[in-house]
C-alpha cells in the first residue's frame, strides 16, 4: 500500500465515533465512603469539569476552599490545645481537589506539591484518590522524578476496576518506551480521550497516537488523528508530523515520510529528537547514508537530546553501528555513556556486560599485535578514562604496559604501570575496589624497571625510594636488586630518610617524601610533599600531588585536603582536580567489604571524576 499526502489528510479529517462521558457522581461516592471510614470504589477523575471559569477564577476558588478547610480545623485545634489536629475530610477534600485542578492544566510539580501536604494516613477512598492522582502527575512530570511505589502500584490488577487505568496504562509504557506492553490499552485508552480535560487531552494526543501508529491499529488511529483538528498549533507541531512520517513509512512512501520527518526535525522537543534518528534510520536502511555520515548524524543527535529512554535508543543504535563498521573503540565509549549517565536504567547492566567483552577482546587483539602500537595506544586512551574502576580491566592495562615494554616503549610502558597502580591505590582508598599489597608493590617494581631501561634514573629513585607495602622476599630481591644497579650508575648509596642537607634539592626532597610515604608516616610524608608543591610553584607533578591528597586523608586531616583541592586547580590550570579530589574531602559511607549497589553509586561519580589523570599527567609532562 502507498500512501500519498492527500490519503493523510484524509486519514486526519474523519470523524471520531461517539465517545462514552463519565458519571462524576463516583467521586461524590468515594467522598461519602470516605465519611464512614469504609472502601469505596475506585478514584474518579472528573476533569472535565475544569476549563470553565477560567484558570485564575478557579484557582482562586478551590484555594479559598482549602483556606477554609484549614480555618474550621485550626478553630477545633483551638478547642483542644493539647491534642494534635488531624486533617478533617473537607481539608482533605480540597486538597485532592486542588491536585485535580493541577493534572487539568497538566501542571505536575504544582499539583505533586499539592499532595504533599496530605497526611500519609488516610481513608481508603481518599488514599486511592491521592495515589491515582500522584500515578497521573508522576507520568507528567518533565523532571523524571521517581514514581511512589504506592502510586505505580494503582496500575496492577488489584485497581483493574479503575476506569482511568488504561489511559495511564498506556502513558507508562510509552513512557518507558515498552510499545508492545502500551499497544495492549491502547483501545480503551483511546475511548477515555472525551473524559480529559482539554489541555490534558492536548497533551497526551500524540503519545496515544503514537502508539497505535506502532501496534498498526488502524481504526484507533484514525479516530485518534482526527481528534488533533481540535488543537490548531498541535497539528503544526513536530509530533504530528513525525507520526504522519510514521504512517508514511509503514505504507511505504519513503519520499513523503522523509519529508515528513524532515518538517519535524526542525524543532527542539522529544518529537524533533525522533524525528531526526527517524531520518537517520530511514537513510541507512534504504542505502542513502553512509554510515560514516551516518554515525556523525547520530552524535550530533546525541548531543542535542539527553536523559531519557530515547536518548538510550539512540546510544545503542550508535553501538550497533560502530560494530558493524569494526569500531570497538567508538562502540566502548557510547556504552561507556549509557553506564555513567544512565546507570539505574535496565540498559546498564547490559550495558556493562557487552563491554567487558568488548575491552576485553580489544586488549587481546593489541597484545596479540593485531594492530599497530599506535592504534592501540590510541583506542587504550579513549577507553580507559570510562573504564578504570570495572572489575578486571586493571589486568589489561597492565597487559598492555607489558607489551609496550616488551617492544621497547619503556616510557608508555612506565607510564601505564604508574597509572594503573594509581588508579588502583586511589579506588582502594575510596573503597571502590579491593587490591592486595603484592598487586601494588609488583606494578610499583615494573614501573620502575621501565623507567630503568629507558634511562630515566632520577625517576627511579623516586620510585624506589617509597619502598614495598609487602615483606615479600622475591619482590624485595628485586627490589634491592634494581637499588644497586641505580646506586651504581649514580653513585648515592646513601640511606635518603636518615641524611639532613642544608639546602636539599627539589630531587632531594621528593626522594625523602617517597621514602616517607612508603614507610605509612603520613604526619611525615604530609610535610615533605607540602613542602615540595611550595618550591615546585607551577611546576606541581600530578604524583606529588596525589600522594599529599593521600597523606592528609589518611592522617585525617581533612584541612589539607581541602587546601589542596582549592590550590592545585591554580596550578595545573586544571579544574578537573576538583573532581579528582572530592572523593577525598566528602564524607564517604563506610562500603567495605564492598557490596555492588553501593559500590556503583561512587563508582559513576570515579568514572566521571577521576578519568582526567591521563589529562592531568600530559598537562605536568608538558610543564616539566
Amino acid at each position: 500500500m502507498r500512501i500519498n499526502t492527500c490519503i493523510f489528510f484524509a486519514f486526519v479529517a474523519l470523524t471520531a465515533p461517539a465517545l462514552p462521558v463519565w458519571a462524576s457522581s463516583g467521586a461524590h461516592d468515594a467522598e461519602a465512603a470516605a465519611e464512614h471510614g469504609t472502601a469505596g470504589p475506585a478514584p474518579v477523575l472528573r476533569l472535565t469539569r475544569f476549563g470553565k471559569d477560567g484558570f485564575i477564577d478557579a484557582r482562586r476558588r478551590l484555594q479559598d476552599d482549602l483556606t477554609s478547610a484549614r480555618d474550621e480545623a485550626g478553630e477545633g485545634a483551638s478547642r483542644h490545645p493539647m491534642s494534635v489536629p488531624e486533617q478533617s475530610n473537607a481539608e482533605i477534600k480540597a486538597l485532592l481537589d486542588l491536585a485535580e485542578f493541577y493534572l487539568a492544566y497538566v501542571m505536575a510539580p504544582e499539583g505533586l506539591s499539592v499532595l504533599s501536604g496530605l497526611d500519609n494516613t488516610l481513608p481508603p477512598a481518599y488514599a486511592a484518590q491521592r495515589d491515582g492522582l500522584t500515578l497521573a502527575l508522576s507520568l507528567l512530570d518533565t523532571r523524571n522524578v521517581e514514581m511512589p511505589e504506592r502510586a505505580a502500584a494503582m496500575l496492577g490488577e488489584d485497581h483493574g476496576d479503575w476506569k482511568d487505568q488504561p489511559l495511564f496504562e498506556v502513558l507508562y509504557y510509552h513512557r518507558r518506551d515498552d510499545f508492545e506492553a502500551a499497544a495492549r490499552h491502547i483501545d480503551r485508552a483511546a475511548s477515555l480521550i472525551d473524559t480529559l480535560s482539554p489541555e490534558l487531552r492536548r497533551t497526551v494526543l500524540p503519545d496515544l497516537l503514537d502508539v497505535a501508529v506502532e501496534a498498526r491499529d488502524w481504526p484507533v488511529a484514525r479516530d485518534l488523528a482526527s481528534r488533533f483538528s481540535e488543537f490548531p498549533a498541535l497539528e503544526k507541531s513536530p509530533s504530528y508530523n513525525y507520526l504522519l512520517g510514521r504512517v508514511a513509512e509503514t505504507g511505504d512512501d519513503l519520499v513523503a515520510a522523509f519529508d515528513y520527518y524532515r518538517e519535524a526535525s526542525t524543532g527542539w522537543d522529544l518529537w524533533a529528537h525522533r524525528a531526526r534518528v527517524a531520518i537517520i534510520e530511514l537513510g541507512l536502511s534504504t542505502g542513502t547514508l553512509p554510515q560514516q555520515e551516518a554515525r556523525v548524524l547520530m552524535d550530533q543527535a546525541r548531543r542535542a537530546w539527553t536523559g531519557d529512554v530515547h536518548a538510550i535508543r539512540l546510544l545503542q543504535l550508535m553501538v550497533g553501528l560502530d560494530l558493524e563498521m569494526g569500531d570497538k573503540v567508538a562502540a566502548l565509549e557510547a556504552l561507556a555513556t549509557i553506564m555513567s549517565r544512565y546507570p539505574d536504567s535496565d540498559a546498564a547492566p547490559l550495558a556493562r556486560q557487552q563491554s567487558r567483552s568488548l575491552w576485553t577482546t580489544f586488549y587481546d587483539d593489541g597484545a596479540a599485535g593485531r594492530m599497530s602500537l599506535s592504534a592501540f595506544l590510541d583506542g587504550h586512551q579513549k577507553i580507559s578514562p570510562d573504564y578504570r574502576f570495572e572489575p578486571g580491566f586493571g589486568d589489561q592495562t597492565e597487559r598492555l604496559a607489558d607489551y609496550f615494554l616488551d617492544k621497547g616503549a619503556t616510557v608508555v610502558a612506565a607510564d601505564e604501570f604508574r597509572e594503573t597502580r594509581d588508579y588502583l591505590l586511589v579506588g582502594r582508598d575510596l573503597g571502590l575496589t579491593e587490591v592486595e599489597d603484592h598487586r601494588l608493590d609488583l606494578l610499583q617494581l615494573k614501573q620502575a624497571e621501565a623507567l630503568y631501561q629507558g634511562g630515566q634514573l632520577d625517576e627511579v629513585a623516586y620510585v624506589l625510594a617509597e619502598g614495598l607495602l609487602t615483606t615479600d622476599a622475591e619482590l624485595n630481591d628485586r627490589l634491592n636488586l634494581l637499588k644497586a644497579k641505580l646506586y651504581t650508575d649514580q653513585d648515592e648509596p646513601k640511606n635518603v630518610v636518615g641524611t639532613e642537607l642544608a639546602s636539599p634539592t627539589l630531587h632531594y626532597l621528593r626522594l625523602r617524601a617517597s621514602a616517607y610515604f612508603g614507610e605509612g608516616d603520613w604526619d611525615s610524608a604530609k610535610t615533605a610533599y607540602a613542602e615540595i608543591l611550595d618550591r615546585s610553584a607551577e611546576h606541581v607533578r600530578f604524583g606529588d600531588a596525589i600522594r599529599l591528597l593521600l597523606a592528609a586523608h589518611r592522617s585525617g586531616d581533612k584541612q589539607t585536603a581541602d587546601a589542596l583541592v582549592r590550590r592545585f586547580p591554580d596550578l595545573t590550570e586544571s579544574p578537573q582536580w576538583l573532581y579528582i579530589a572530592r572523593g577525598f574531602t566528602e564524607e564517604a559511607p563506610a562500603l567495605l567489604p564492598l557490596r555492588e549497589a553501593s559500590a556503583n553509586q561512587r563508582v559513576e561519580r570515579a568514572d566521571e571524576t577521576l578519568r582526567t589523570l591521563d589529562s592531568l599527567d600530559t598537562i605536568e609532562s608538558d610543564k616539566n
